[in-house]
């Protein structure tokens, strides 16, 4: 099953929520997660230029887009980016399909 990390910031307005009503909102989303399929495996909060972390798990790209588009549609997070992850046996396979594909540089 595709794994993805996304990573992302709260909003001002988030924090100050989170500052007078303290709560795991890593937890929530988990919730969430199951709803569309998709699994969360872990999730952290983090110091520096992103505020989470979250790596999970979706058979299909639309079942994390949708989780995405729910979170994001709230204006309680930002800047948010999701990257597909690899396992070093996906890398293999790729690179193994690729060595052969005849592409061939221009001029060449």
């Amino acid at each position: 099953m595709p794994t993805y990390m996304t990573r992302g910031n709260y909003t001002q307005g988030s924090w100050a929520s989170l500052v007078d009503n303290p709560q795991n909102r890593l937890e929530i989303v988990k919730a969430l997660g199951e709803e569309v399929g998709v699994k969360i495996t872990s999730a952290y909060y983090s110091l520096g230029e992103k505020d989470f972390v979250i790596i999970s798990e979706a058979a299909d790209v639309t079942d994390i887009s949708a989780l995405l588009m729910k979170v994001a549609s709230t204006g309680s997070v930002n800047n948010l980016e999701t990257t597909v992850l690899m396992t070093g046996e996906d890398v293999l396979n790729s690179l193994t399909k690729a060595s052969s594909v005849g592409y061939r540089p221009p001029g060449k």
